[in-house]
């Protein structure tokens, strides 16, 4: 078990580190789910990474939004510049880029947000992914059911944002507020 912390901002970063967090999450100023919060340059990342990687902290970066075509370049740009920094993963919703993130961006792990609706073993044990991030729809006897069928590291949310649809797939944000969950502009935010 491993205590995995978000962080929305410096004040964050320095309370998980000091907590006890194993690992951070957190969104730069592109391709994540929660782009109204308070986010982080990449020159923050860098600075977050030398911090954490001080104290055996690993860094999460999520790019786990929708990606339109006019967005791939930009979108494996700022990969290409995290991974740079040293963040130790990148949490995604698109799993159609595995296959280019395995190949141009040796060693760098790859977790499936929970916005890639991965809710069964088989679907799971499909991807090239190191861990995936499971809905928190999912109780604890179909979790166990998937354990007992997958390799692959599995993440549960203890507590997250209360979702007033189907976590990752959220559509009623963009009827209700016109501003998309999937696109990182969730009117619940």
């Amino acid at each position: 078990i491993q205590l995995n912390s978000p962080a929305g901002d410096m004040e964050c970063v320095k309370a998980a580190i000091y907590n006890g967090a194993d690992s951070i999450y957190l969104g730069s100023n592109f391709f994540n789910a929660r782009r109204l919060a308070k986010n982080f340059s990449i020159d923050d990342i860098k600075e977050i990474i030398k911090m954490a990687h001080l104290h055996g902290i690993k860094i999460y970066l999520t790019m786990n939004t929708l990606v339109n075509n006019l967005e791939l370049k930009p979108w494996f740009k700022h990969l290409e510049q995290a991974y740079l920094a040293g963040i130790d993963a990148v949490i995604l919703q698109e799993l159609s880029f595995i296959p280019l993130i395995k190949k141009y961006f040796p060693g760098l792990r790859i977790h499936a947000s929970t916005q890639a609706s991965l809710m069964n073993y088989r679907a799971i044990n499909s991807f090239d992914i190191d861990l995936v991030v499971l809905a928190r729809e999912l109780d604890i006897d179909e979790i166990a059911h998937i354990r007992e069928h997958t390799k692959k590291e599995l993440e549960v949310f203890v507590h997250g944002h209360l979702c007033i649809s189907y976590s990752g797939q959220c559509i009623i944000s963009s009827l209700i507020g016109k501003r998309s969950g999937n696109r990182g502009i969730c009117a619940s935010s």
